[in-house]
């Protein structure tokens, strides 16, 4: 059968783990349309099957066509979508490599042509579910274990805010930590639960908090801002609090996608704590929180 291959091994940008969790649902959804298998060719910088039971790995001789998929991100209708999707269809090669990066409004125009019955969440939570099985890795491991019961016990809301530090170096506009709490507090969050690049910002929220709160004690790192040693190091635990993020009663998240994919993959409210209240709360079109 003919195979439609998403790729992130070949050098160039494709973006984080979130970013590359958003390729893989855009890649498949793809494959599915133009009646191509789908595979997943990852990097060797880091080790998705180390975290999960991966049914569709692709670790043959690179073959064929090359399409990147950053250079159509001009997609704005329908029309556009399905043009592409006869492109793919039509091209007779058995393998074609395809990547995705820049995650914007168009690219949610193949969620609603190629899966017109379910809401983009669903489908992107759907999607995860069917092609990631979570593995003793992440399901065993101790920090898995201990975020699990807070969130099991307390119920909380997730916070995950990108403060532009290090690994990231991107100079972000970071939400304060006491409007974070306010925001929570105003909810009546029984609890929270803390992600974000910069220890010292988790640590703080966690110190002025008047809830029961948790973090997992560790730096997250970005695949392709962090030293290669790093990244290696401390994957598994970002998968982790990932998974953590998605379980959560509700996620707050800032700039970036690494909170808003946990969200979707856990079909959870999505607060975007960079809007102003009246317009954070299911911005988008569904309970995903997706931010168009």
């Amino acid at each position: 059968m003919r195979k439609l291959i998403w790729t992130c091994s070949q050098g160039g940008h494709y973006g984080g783990y979130a970013d590359r969790l958003k390729g893989i649902v855009t890649a498949y959804l793809l494959a599915k349309q133009c009646d191509r298998e789908f595979v997943i060719e990852w990097d060797g910088l880091t080790n998705l099957q180390e975290c999960f039971e991966v049914p569709c790995v692709w670790d043959g001789p690179r073959q064929s066509s090359w399409m990147h998929f950053r250079t159509i991100d001009n997609l704005v209708t329908e029309e556009h979508v399905r043009a592409l999707v006869s492109v793919l269809s039509d091209i007779k090669t058995e393998a074609v490599y395809i990547s995705v990066n820049q995650y914007d409004q168009p690219h949610w125009k193949l969620l609603t042509v190629c899966d017109t019955h379910h809401s983009m969440a669903a489908t992107f939570s759907a999607v995860l579910n069917l092609l990631l099985t979570p593995k003793p890795a992440i399901t065993d491991h101790p920090a898995y274990l201990a975020a699990a019961e807070f969130v099991e016990t307390q119920k909380p809301v997730g916070v995950q805010v990108r403060t532009g530090e290090y690994p990231y170096e991107d100079g972000v506009e970071c939400a304060d930590t006491r409007d974070v709490l306010k925001r929570v507090m105003q909810d009546r969050a029984p609890g929270v639960f803390i992600a974000s690049d910069s220890p010292f910002w988790k640590d703080h929220l966690s110190l002025i908090a008047e809830i029961p709160s948790y973090q997992i004690p560790f730096t997250p790192a970005h695949i392709e801002r962090s030293a290669p040693d790093y990244i290696r190091d401390t994957f598994l635990l970002t998968v982790i609090e990932h998974q953590i993020l998605s379980k959560c009663s509700k996620v707050y998240t800032g700039w970036g996608g690494f909170g808003r994919t946990a969200a979707w993959w856990g079909q959870k409210p999505c607060v975007d704590l960079l809007l102003p209240p009246a317009q954070s709360e299911g911005r988008g079109v569904d309970v995903g929180g997706v931010r168009l």
